[in-house]
């Protein structure tokens, strides 16, 4: 009987866990992949590209001056152009795709980004919840700055785009 017991409240909290999501599809990381690179490059015709609208940026910082929903082409260029102004580290850092560990993808030896502290993921209900939409998280270790990430993403078409962006930064001495 008490064996019994055991067994059954062993799977009722089992049950009761949440479900561990599937890692990102080569496709949807390529999609991030390729929106990163493009930011690196600060081409806004590629971002344009491998995103799509609405667009939602947002961050945790106390003036959120570049935090958007875009609608339109003109309101995704300027917000991605503020925050490429503003987080010049990223943009540095974007630039040098094998230094930008995402989830699904980390490199052998390092623990999965979804097991480690992200202050991004406190975001990610502000990126919406489209149907289809999923998430990748992602950070990167810059010069003196600390980038963790989500990205949204949602199939498209033959292909994934990204939808969002939830982004915090940290100085680290």
């Amino acid at each position: 009987m008490t064996q019994h017991l055991a067994t059954s409240l062993l799977a009722f909290v089992l049950a009761q866990a949440p479900a561990q999501a599937p890692e990102p599809s080569r496709a949807t990381l390529d999609a991030v992949r390729t929106w990163i690179a493009a930011f690196g490059e600060k081409d806004l015709e590629k971002l344009r590209a491998a995103s799509l609208l609405p667009f939602t940026l947002v961050t945790d910082q106390k003036r959120k001056r570049c935090d958007a929903t875009t609608k339109d082409d003109k309101a995704f260029k300027s917000t991605l152009k503020c925050l490429s102004s503003k987080e010049k580290g990223l943009v540095n850092g974007f630039q040098h795709l094998d230094e930008v560990v995402l989830e699904g993808a980390e490199p052998k030896g390092t623990p999965p980004v979804t097991k480690q502290e992200s202050s991004s993921r406190k975001l990610v209900g502000r990126l919406g919840n489209a149907q289809g939409q999923t998430t990748v998280e992602g950070y990167l270790n810059g010069d003196g700055e600390t980038f963790d990430f989500v990205f949204a993403v949602r199939p498209e078409g033959a292909g994934v785009l990204v939808t969002g962006l939830a982004l915090h930064s940290e100085g680290v001495e």
